[in-house]
């Protein structure tokens, strides 16, 4: 990486840039452990192999920052295996306002699937609040897969320092009309820096009569040394 903001390459194994919970899929980073509906069913691979060019434009109260990249294989979340077959191309674009405000679209197309996100984050309340929403369109030619059209939306609020609350819902439906909704209420707490403890409580709802609607809770303890 150079230091000149107007032109940058990465060459190796990099990030997917595609949607917001995909670049910073690490649990430490995200609000709950448990992921929203496309990351969990694996739909979009967390890292490629390949080269990426990257840039940002800075005006007077706004920041456009863009990406293009080819793959030569991708890396599966939860794996260190290379998928060396899915071979393709990629590319996002994203708008900040003012620093609060986040507009972006990004497209994934390799040779067994292609998909377009797009996404917007909000924090307002002097950053005391937070919302964010994600929609993706994903389709492949596949009996396993098909097509699938998942989505987001997250409300969070800091009412005291340190200690976050929180609901996302997630939504999910594919070409068998297999529709999945997930309900998540989570809380965060920052007792000294470097460390997280998370909390949530998880409500499944399945639309088709073959799965039974469950409900989880979870605790999570993160370190970052």
């Amino acid at each position: 990486n150079g230091n000149n903001e107007m032109f940058n390459l990465r060459v190796g194994k990099f990030n997917t840039p595609l949607g917001l919970w995909t670049p910073a899929h690490w649990a430490i980073l995200t609000e709950t452990s448990r992921k929203p509906l496309h990351e969990a069913d694996k739909l979009i691979p967390v890292k490629q192999v390949g080269m990426q060019y990257f840039s940002t434009t800075h005006g007077e109260r706004w920041d456009l920052d863009y990406s293009l990249y080819i793959s030569n294989g991708e890396e599966i979340s939860d794996t260190n295996k290379l998928n060396d077959r899915a071979h393709g191309w990629g590319a996002d674009i994203k708008y900040t306002w003012d620093s609060s405000l986040i507009f972006g679209a990004s497209h994934l197309s390799t040779t067994h699937y292609n998909t377009m996100a797009l996404y917007a984050h909000y924090s307002f309340l002097q950053d005391r609040m937070e919302a964010k929403a994600e929609y993706m369109d994903y389709n492949e030619d596949t009996i396993l897969k098909g097509d699938r059209n998942p989505w987001y939306i997250m409300l969070k609020g800091e009412p005291i320092k340190g200690k976050w609350l929180g609901v996302r819902y997630d939504a999910y439906s594919d070409n068998d009309s297999s529709d999945e909704q997930v309900t998540t209420f989570f809380v965060n707490i920052f007792p000294i820096s470097r460390v997280v403890i998370k909390a949530e409580y998880n409500m499944h709802d399945f639309s088709r009569q073959s799965s039974v609607d469950y409900n989880e809770w979870q605790l999570w303890l993160g370190v970052i040394l």
